[in-house]
């Protein structure tokens, strides 16, 4: 995995920032999984975030295609 994200810092950024949005909102994953699972899924979550490399760059424009409605997680 760091290998990949290493040599693309858009996917880097990507995955990033994913990880950081269900560490930050545990009650998604609350849906599919107990209460201590919860937590242990955050904490290795947080824990993979301090071992990822480091995204320098944040890009003006998104590379994705913006034409495409995204979900909102609440």
């Amino acid at each position: 995995m760091m290998r990949v994200l290493r040599k693309d810092q858009k996917f880097a950024l990507t995955a990033t920032l994913n990880l950081e949005n269900l560490a930050e909102k545990p009650d998604v994953l609350k849906r599919w999984l107990k209460g201590n699972d919860v937590a242990t899924v955050t904490d290795r979550i947080k824990t993979l975030l301090q071992r990822l490399p480091a995204v320098d760059k944040k890009w003006d424009k998104p590379w994705w295609n913006t034409a495409v409605e995204t979900p909102i997680i609440e």
